[in-house]
């Protein structure tokens, strides 16, 4: 029971994750965003919802969207 419940916590981290991701606030500005990302990769791995492995994955997929952004090759929609 115990594990189906971090699968559940699990599943509602990376879907937040993913919306930030995905659809940041109007006003979120990349630098925010990508913070944001960072944070909540830290933080989903301290409480033990993900590994190591799955939060530098999401690091690195933040970082990838931060720097096309600074580059001027993507858009925040």
């Amino acid at each position: 029971m115990e594990k189906l419940m971090i699968r559940d916590e699990k599943k509602e981290a990376l879907t937040a994750w993913r919306e930030v991701f995905d659809r940041p606030e109007i006003r979120m500005a990349a630098p925010d965003q990508y913070e944001e990302l960072v944070r909540l990769a830290d933080n989903y791995q301290h409480d033990g919802l993900i590994s190591k492995e799955e939060k530098n994955a999401l690091i690195f997929e933040a970082t990838n969207r931060y720097a096309r952004l600074v580059a001027g090759n993507g858009s925040q929609d």
